[in-house]
């Protein structure tokens, strides 16, 4: 129920309605509380579960609607089901209640979501209500919308099924409950580029700007700008790959992006098979880069500036079995505890090359000297 435009709170009863914008349905009579001249006020009630579903059609378009008050259960305000060649264009999607704004499933593919405004969608679910919640076969395009506000994810690709080819681009996330882009199957020639996407993780713990949950192989993350993630608790930051022990990809990249005022910069836990390079991280609150757990496989950190963190510019530990390739970066300032290998701090930058014996072509300098 929405009094004015503003979400009304629903009561257990007639008596508990104290406060303006409290509301009680029984037998099919509201009850709102409202302590001033109702006379024009505005008040209105979903009554559609989804107030579009297109299911089991080809090629169609909308365009330029205001889609909003839903109750949307387990599908989203816009539910495209079975569905290929779908063109979302124009939407204002916002203030409905259940899964997502807009969420594809059940074997479609193809939809194309571009210049949209998706926020205020929420569930009362934890990790829930996403803006965008990409659940089908894949190779859909997600470009140019504005998604922020949510109390789930801002777009997520992959809850229950695995959704390849999928491209996201030019998208500004931000302000939204969990992570602002993420993966969550095995998905392959994923490619996230060209995004802006800060202030996320307002509700859920445990959340990065952009979040890879075992990605499949020839993930592409580039230019994207990550910046100042919400932290709650246990780890936060900008860019994240993770997956179970011994879990890994290939041909998968991270290059051209700019990180900053994050918690921690890049996160590789767990996760082998990725190329980190021509990346920017600086002023982390605690790590710059952290590389943990390769188990048996590789990771490359090559051609990167780190520039300023609370506890180290770098911290990288194999997991025992794995190799990590790291060469050709800049760091920047020098310090007792700026570097660590293996859970042990390198005294300082000279000690650093020294010990990773491949990265002598390192160099120490600050950004502003660049």
């Amino acid at each position: 129920v929405f009094v004015g435009g503003v979400k009304g709170a629903p009561q257990g009863s007639i008596g508990a309605l104290t406060v303006n914008g409290y509301w009680y349905l029984s037998s099919g009579t509201l009850y709102l509380y409202e302590t001033s001249n109702p006379s024009g006020l505005t008040v209105e009630a979903d009554h559609r579960v989804s107030p579009v579903v297109i299911n089991g059609y080809q090629y169609i378009t909308l365009q330029n609607l205001d889609i909003r008050y839903g109750n949307t259960n387990t599908l989203g305000a816009v539910a495209i089901n079975v569905a290929t060649g779908i063109v979302l264009n124009g939407l204002s999607v916002h203030d409905n209640s259940g899964l997502a704004g807009i969420r594809t499933r059940n074997g479609g593919s193809g939809t194309s979501i571009t210049r949209c405004t998706i926020y205020n969608n929420w569930s009362p679910t934890a990790d829930r209500g996403d803006g965008i919640l990409i659940d089908d076969p894949g190779s859909n395009s997600i470009t140019n919308n504005a998604v922020y506000s949510n109390t789930g994810d801002g777009i997520r690709l992959g809850l229950t099924t695995e959704s390849d080819s999928n491209y996201v681009g030019q998208n500004t996330v931000h302000d939204n409950g969990s992570v602002g882009i993420g993966t969550y199957q095995a998905d392959t020639n994923t490619t996230i580029e060209d995004n802006l996407v800060y202030s996320n993780g307002q509700l859920v713990a445990d959340t990065f700007g952009i979040d890879m949950f075992k990605a499949g192989n020839n993930t592409t993350v580039r230019y994207n700008v990550m910046h100042d993630h919400h932290y709650i608790s246990i780890d936060a930051g900008g860019l994240r790959f993770d997956g179970d022990v011994g879990y890994g990809s290939t041909g998968s990249v991270a290059y051209g992006n700019i990180i900053y005022n994050e918690r921690w910069g890049i996160h590789n836990l767990n996760f082998s098979g990725v190329s980190y390079y021509n990346n920017t991280i600086y002023n982390s609150g605690v790590y710059g880069v952290f590389i943990q757990g390769i188990n048996g496989g590789t990771a490359t950190f090559k051609n990167n500036i780190v520039d300023t963190a609370g506890t180290h510019l770098i911290y990288a530990n194999s997991g025992g079995t794995g190799t990590i390739a790291i060469d050709y970066n800049l760091y920047y300032p020098d310090g007792r505890s700026a570097f660590n290998w293996g859970t042990t701090d390198i005294s300082a930058f000279a000690a650093w090359k020294t010990n990773r014996s491949e990265e002598h072509t390192s160099e120490l300098q600050s950004l502003t000297n660049l």
